[in-house]
């Protein structure tokens, strides 16, 4: 078995926005617990809110696990870690999140579901997967007997042809999924992508 791990899509913006966003709120929790002893317990929520964020960014993930005879879809959130096989997937599509990120999403017949981002361009972040990540999704894909699984096939087949040519992101085929996003919907997304926040 190999395994292939998504990588992040995220621009530096996309990192120094929640990292910025981190160190305010421990500073201001810092200063209120020095001026203010007294509501200390309230105090104490900023810091455990960026803990809590922390322990999400570090938990996500998003891999691809591939055999001689099948590649399974790996998604770890922050309390479960859910394995789809493309082979034997009820259902495989690509979508967009809302977000900026273009997505491929396999369903099981037990009804667990996991997605990976495969391309990401908002004003946070641009790019996309590289060829063995698309490479080992069409080879578990092109397995799958279902109708939706044969037209994902065929567009994953056109972004990597896209890939290799070293194409940019926003005239790639799954470039149409994805729509650009401003505001904190945008900024969520593009951290998504990057590897740090669970589905959206």
């Amino acid at each position: 078995m190999t395994r292939i791990d998504f990588r992040p899509m995220g621009a530096r913006s996309a990192y120094l926005w929640p990292l910025g966003t981190a160190v305010v709120v421990l500073v201001m929790s810092g200063y209120l617990l020095v001026t203010d002893p007294e509501n200390r317990v309230f105090t104490l929520a900023g810091p455990l809110l960026v803990g809590f964020c922390a322990f999400l960014v570090i938990r996500s993930k998003q891999w691809c696990e591939v055999t001689a005879d099948d590649a399974v879809l790996v998604q770890r959130r922050a309390f479960k870690t859910v394995r789809v096989s493309l082979k034997d997937a009820r259902e495989i599509s690509l979508r967009g999140n809302g977000g900026g990120s273009a997505q491929m999403v396999a369903r099981s017949s037990a009804g667990s579901t996991a997605f990976g981002s495969l391309l990401m361009v908002s004003l946070y972040a641009e790019g996309y997967q590289q060829a063995d990540v698309l490479e080992a999704l069409i080879a578990g894909a092109e397995r799958n007997r279902g109708k939706a699984a044969r037209e994902t096939v065929e567009v994953l087949r056109r972004q990597l042809e896209h890939v290799r040519a070293g194409g940019p992101v926003k005239t790639a085929p799954l470039a149409v999924l994805a729509k650009d996003s401003t505001g904190i919907i945008g900024a969520a997304g593009a951290a998504g992508a990057a590897g740090g926040l669970s589905d959206l």
